[in-house]
């Protein structure tokens, strides 16, 4: 579906080739997908009880799908339900608005695209058939709750579904954990690796702060001493980080240990948030509108368990030299 001259009702700029857009599965309201986070729901979600429906500003536009029969047009040519246009007659997508096709009929409207986006009739594309099923959750239900990178983590998903890759590794996960963990919204696994990741660092604070003054003399030696006193303050640094060494080879062990529980615990996770959406929301449109919501990332979540990481580790410090005073 193209919506190039149309604007965003939300922040009201005009919708390009570019623009990550979002349709509601309500009323059809198009707009942006950063507008959507923002407000957390439709920008019409309040119109939506008196039966609201978007309609497009200019007439050129066709909202509303066409009939069946005007989807195949002739034994040559497919017609685009959505935008009109004639496609070959064993095409998948249309060549113009990039909205999946098939001989006879069209599949329903994906709201979860790039304007732009042609030749992917799959969600987020992903290209596994959207209604084969990884641990009892259909492709397409995965990709509405995973969203971001789905076809990156379904086709893992799948594989270690089948047993065909027993071992997965996360570089994400292994670089960022326990931030990463809460930005996939996996905050029970975020709080058990940020509170082993303090436990380690704890007990090495003296250790941690030495080594760094250590350091810090050695680069103001760079600058201002003599070649001697440059080698005596870097002999300083390198034996105040031998005791700090058990403390990097732990917190090494626990990223390392991140990176290959990640994908099994992710996909744990997404499948079983699947079947308890799905239980609830039986249709299509109100499980994508609460997967919206309740799937995807949170650059918010990962960043408050950052800031709340260093905030912990001060708090729980400042405890422990009251108690040793």
């Amino acid at each position: 579906m193209d919506f190039n001259g149309q604007k965003c009702p939300a922040c009201g700029r005009s919708f390009d080739q570019d623009d990550d857009i979002v349709v509601c599965p309500v009323c059809g309201t198009p707009q942006h997908r950063s507008c959507w986070d923002e407000r957390g729901e439709c920008v019409n979600a309040a119109r939506h009880a008196e039966g609201y429906v978007w309609q497009p500003e200019t007439p050129e536009y066709s909202a509303e799908p066409h009939t069946e029969e005007q989807t195949q047009d002739s034994q040559n040519t497919q017609i685009c339900p959505v935008c009109g246009s004639e496609n070959e007659p064993n095409s998948l997508s249309c060549t113009n608005c990039g909205a999946p096709l098939t001989a006879g009929g069209a599949q329903p409207f994906n709201p979860f695209f790039k304007a732009g986006e042609a030749g992917n009739p799959f969600l987020y594309g992903v290209t596994l058939d959207p209604e084969s099923e990884i641990d009892g959750a259909k492709v397409k239900d995965i990709a509405c709750t995973v969203q971001s990178a789905s076809a990156r983590y379904i086709p893992k998903f799948k594989a270690m579904a089948e047993k065909k890759k027993k071992i997965s590794f996360n570089w994400a996960a292994f670089f960022f954990s326990p931030y990463w963990l809460f930005y996939r919204k996996l905050w029970q696994a975020g709080l058990i690796f940020m509170g082993l990741m303090l436990a380690v660092a704890l007990p090495f604070t003296s250790k941690v702060e030495a080594f760094t003054t250590a350091y810090q003399a050695y680069s103001e030696a760079i600058y201002t001493s003599s070649q001697a006193d440059v080698a005596a303050a870097l002999e300083k640094v390198m034996s105040a980080m031998i005791p700090i060494l058990p403390m990097l080879g732990i917190q090494i062990v626990l990223h390392i240990v991140a990176g290959f529980i990640a994908n099994p615990l992710y996909k744990r996770s997404v499948t079983a948030k699947v079947q308890k959406l799905r239980a609830a929301f039986p249709d299509d449109r109100a499980f994508e509108a609460v997967t919206m919501r309740r799937g995807g990332t949170s650059i918010l979540l990962a960043f408050a368990s950052y800031i709340g990481y260093y905030i912990i580790y001060n708090l729980l410090l400042y405890a422990a030299e009251l108690l040793i005073k």
